[in-house]
């Protein structure tokens, strides 16, 4: 064998080589690079897809807080109808639809991976509802389909009082006294009158807790309203098979200051399945400027309570305050300096928390909370629990007459909501000055009148001792040597 044999030889080897080196090796996985493509894909439409556990937990909820149905073909099944989704659950297997950006999407297509068949907008629109939808049922369990809606507004007046109340949580939005006029103003260079508003927005807010096994708190709840007359509307969560919870709106005609509101519910021991019997509430006001000077205003305003059967007490008036674990509570009182928001309990407050603090350089005077809790709460009962809501003036003589108005086996003691002085000054004012100056008030509408009118009636009435004293002054000083 010549060299240039050799040469050849070796040449075409190391082609060989290079060609066997060079060249794209196969894939272990023949489904690796569709895989990747797939992931690259993913991660720029922003798609994902249901993991084990949360498909683990939508099943859970599902079977929890559906409702029970028979299929056509003899099966068992639970059925759930949101807004956006209706899923049927038999066995482990889900089926139906969720509706996203108006178009209703079959649950297949959205519970599997991400694969071109659904555009990545409205897939990742339904994965959101779905998810959504899974952690309300955790918290809110069949009350998660009232998380949803559209707040409306209601109203409810009489002679004196003008009310709006909202569905988002059912409960009171605004309180207007008819008959009572404000000129405070933020800018004290304009003159304005404007009806006194005690609250409004959410400057005042009134939770319930209710007792179930998930602590659902009926503030972020959309009520369905139902305007029974015009002096009843009643606030409702409405479930299937004529079940429902509610709060009953009661304002009567004529110059009535009270609010009677009942906590309302039928067939619902089925749904809720509870053994709880504790109802919470938490009531929250901001306390509203209605007078140009501050000072005497915001003296003069707080966080009043009265034990059952005892007396009232109050929080600090000057500085921030707290009571905690206050039992056996009757009423709780936010009073402004001449206007005051009273929730009395027929069944009397178990346990309370009361904070107060001052608001400074504000609208507002003070920011005052309570946390209270009703036991004994039956779920059998269409009428567990009962509240009268005062919201009006402080007047002795109108305070003094809601015992008599108010279902109560003991005297209320509304009127120590009016700052009259200590007890001898207070039984002065009770007894003579607060009789005169009604008395006045009837024929007279001028305060300033009425105020010179006493005044002149006090100086009559103290005349006697007034002459008594001088004429003894005078007899001393004739005998002084």
């Amino acid at each position: 064998m010549d060299k240039n044999t050799i040469y050849g030889l070796i040449l075409m080897a190391a082609i060989f080589f290079a060609f066997v080196w060079l060249s794209p090796k196969p894939d272990a996985n023949p489904d690796a690079e569709a895989k990747t493509e797939q992931i690259v894909d993913n991660a720029a439409t922003g798609v994902d897809s249901l993991t084990a556990t949360e498909r683990e937990w939508l099943v859970k909820n599902i079977a929890d807080n559906g409702k029970a149905k028979l299929l056509d073909d003899g099966r068992h099944a639970v059925v759930l109808t949101q807004p956006g989704m209706d899923l049927t659950l038999v066995g482990d297997s889900l089926f139906g639809t969720v509706t996203v950006n108006g178009k209703t999407l079959d649950w297949k297509d959205v519970a599997a991976a991400p694969d071109g068949r659904l555009d990545p907008a409205d897939h990742r629109a339904a994965l959101a509802v779905v998810r959504d939808a899974s952690t309300s049922m955790g918290r809110y369990g069949r009350f998660a389909r009232f998380l949803k809606g559209q707040p409306k507004t209601l109203k409810l007046e009489n002679d004196v009082l003008a009310l709006e109340l909202n569905t988002l949580g059912g409960t009171i939005s605004r309180a207007e006294l008819k008959k009572y006029d404000t000129e405070y103003s933020a800018d004290e260079s304009k003159k304005v009158k404007n009806k006194v508003v005690i609250f409004e927005g959410d400057t005042n807010s009134m939770d319930f807790t209710l007792p179930v096994p998930q602590s659902v708190t009926t503030a972020g709840l959309y009520f369905t309203p139902r305007q029974v007359n015009d002096s009843t509307v009643r606030m409702t969560l409405d479930f299937a098979d004529d079940a429902y919870w509610g709060i009953e709106y009661i304002l009567p005609k004529g110059d009535n200051y009270v609010i009677t509101m009942k906590v309302i519910q039928k067939n619902m021991q089925p749904i809720v399945q509870s053994n709880v019997r504790t109802l919470g509430l938490d009531w929250q006001q901001k306390i509203r400027r209605q007078e140009k000077g501050r000072m005497f205003e915001e003296r003069n305003s707080g966080l009043y309570y009265k034990f059952a059967g005892g007396s009232v007490e109050h929080l600090s008036e000057s500085k921030r305050d707290t009571e905690e674990r206050q039992a056996k509570v009757k009423w709780i009182g936010f009073k402004n300096q001449f206007f005051s928001s009273v929730l009395i309990a027929r069944k009397n407050f178990n346990q309370s928390d009361f904070s107060s603090d001052v608001i400074k350089k504000s609208d507002y005077l003070k920011d005052v909370k309570a946390h209270s809790e009703v036991n004994d709460y039956d779920w059998t009962s269409e009428n567990p629990v009962t509240f009268d809501y005062y919201i009006g003036p402080n007047l002795y003589p109108l305070l003094t007459s809601l015992d008599k108005k108010i279902e109560t086996d003991e005297d209320l003691s509304l009127t120590r909501l009016i700052p009259l002085g200590w007890t001898l000054f207070r039984w002065i004012n009770t007894i003579i000055i607060i009789p005169v100056f009604s008395f006045l008030g009837s024929f007279i509408s001028n305060y300033g009148i009425i105020i010179l009118l006493l005044t002149i009636f006090i100086k009559l009435i103290l005349f006697p001792l007034t002459y008594m004293f001088y004429l003894s002054q005078s007899v001393m000083l004739a005998l002084a040597p």
